[in-house]
């Protein structure tokens, strides 16, 4: 009969290997994806107006915008 207080192998240190990772969903995956592409929109699309904005305001001049007219 073994002594269960025994190890017959050493613990694992700290620095072996990382722990496991809990396995997500494709679906949650997906939906994060879904999610940090839409919030890249609008922010992207927040700075290209700021950029417009600060253009007209200071008056550079915005490439081909005199062929809009």
């Amino acid at each position: 009969m073994t002594d269960p207080t025994v190890r017959t192998s050493s613990p694992p240190s700290s620095t072996s290997a990382d722990p496991p990772r809990a396995s997500t969903s494709p679906w949650v995956r997906f939906l994060w994806l879904l999610v940090g592409a839409l919030v890249g929109a609008v922010l992207g699309f927040y700075l290209l107006m700021g950029v417009i904005v600060l253009k007209a305001r200071f008056g550079s001049y915005i490439y081909a915008l005199h062929d809009l007219q």
